[in-house]
């Protein structure tokens, strides 16, 4: 059965650095013994090596030792000048017989300063009512903020699923949008080579005229020079020569319109190669149109998605700070419960009172024991966090 009183053993102190040579003995400020993450067996290599990194945190010789008392002593080893040096290492061996002595000193003045005058059967009583009310208050305290807490864990959980279904859209965009670059790609490789066949086509066309004309030319001068030539011998047959010219001149007039035929020809086919073109280039460039416009509303999308992510973001951190003013409340409902268990002993003096009155209400007393007796256990499925104790350490 446990009880109120603080154990004797919890004074060791942390504070920082100062020289070997401070006062013994001088108040520093309190620890968490639980805070030393001390390993439980005092002989293993780990526990010394601990208590050489806290070592830097004490201001001197004295109240180191008395820590490494404190802490030999929870693990039901007698602090003496040999086990103190062992582990903790630091000043002569006579150094640290002086602060052992010191130790044991003023652990009988804690121990007979903080002796609880209470009857043991007042004692029990109080001790499973304090059970109970301590399991209570932990339950009661901790379950609003455990709601809470699976609230905001599914609240991150859909914020990160949504963000995952975003990310899916985008790469999904991001290939419709390479497929179009790679359909225009191809729309304008067929531009060109339709480019490259009209003038190839126009070249030829240009070269055939050219050659007609030539060869024109040249039979005129060949006419000109047989003209000159053979002047007096052709008089003869002018009327001849007259007709030939005039076939010769309907063959070039046939020759000429189905030149010019042929060249119509060409240019309707060219006309209709250009507007093929220009229709082609009018839906390229409606395809690219659409596929920015698709590229734009993705990068839209993607930014709302990242504007979703930034404020999920910013919900954890609100989270993480909620979390973090919690401990700190927790810190400070652990700061009062301390300073309730020092109000404690100035309870002494109640209870003094009701030892003198207790000759005079023995049938009182009894019913108070019958009372502490009947309350219910705390339960054993959800079993209560250690209490304060009167007799034994915390």
């Amino acid at each position: 059965m446990s009880s109120f009183a603080p154990s004797p053993l919890a004074e060791p102190v942390v504070a920082a650095d100062a020289p070997e040579n401070s006062p013994r003995g001088a108040p520093l400020a309190a620890f968490d013994a639980t805070a030393l993450q001390l390993p439980g067996d005092a002989d293993a290599p780990a526990f010394a090596e601990r208590l050489q990194v806290l070592r830097a945190q004490f201001e001197d010789r004295s109240s180191y030792n008395f820590m490494v008392c404190d802490e030999l002593a929870r693990r039901g080893i007698q602090p003496n000048s040999h086990s103190v040096l062992k582990v903790g290492r630091w000043g002569s061996s006579n150094a640290v017989a002086a602060d052992v002595r010191t130790w044991y000193a003023r652990l009988s003045q804690r121990l007979q300063a903080q002796h609880a005058g209470i009857p043991d059967a007042a004692r029990q009583s109080a001790n499973r009512l304090l059970e109970q009310l301590w399991a209570l208050s932990v339950e009661l305290s901790a379950e609003p903020l455990g709601q809470k807490i699976r609230a905001l864990d599914a609240e991150l959980a859909a914020e990160q699923a949504a963000h995952t279904q975003a990310q899916a859209q985008i790469a999904t965009l991001v290939a419709e949008h390479t497929t179009a670059q790679a359909h225009n790609t191809a729309l304008q490789a067929q531009i060109d080579r339709l480019g490259l066949a009209l003038a190839s086509e126009t070249e030829r066309l240009n070269a055939a005229q050219v050659q007609y004309l030539q060869e024109t030319e040249k039979l005129q001068r060949n006419l000109a020079e047989t003209a000159l030539a053979h002047n007096a011998a052709l008089r003869g047959a002018a009327e001849e020569l007259g007709h030939a010219r005039q076939d010769f001149e309907a063959q070039m007039h046939a020759q000429r319109q189905a030149f010019n035929t042929q060249v119509g020809a060409l240019q309707a086919h060219l006309t209709a190669l250009q507007a093929q073109a220009d229709k082609d280039r009018r839906e390229a460039a409606l395809q690219m149109d659409r596929a920015r416009q698709d590229v734009r509303e993705a990068h839209a999308r993607a930014d709302q998605a990242e504007q979703r992510a930034h404020a999920a973001r910013a919900l954890e951190h609100s989270l993480r700070e909620q979390l973090a003013h919690a401990g700190i409340e927790l810190a400070k409902a652990q700061m009062v419960l301390q300073t309730e268990k020092e109000s404690q002993v100035q309870q002494k003096q109640r209870v003094d009172h009701l030892e003198q009155q207790l000759a005079q209400q023995a049938q009182a007393w009894l019913h108070v024991q019958t009372w502490g007796t009947n309350l219910p256990a705390p339960s054993s499925e959800d079993p209560a966090p250690p209490t304060p104790s009167l007799n034994t350490a915390p």
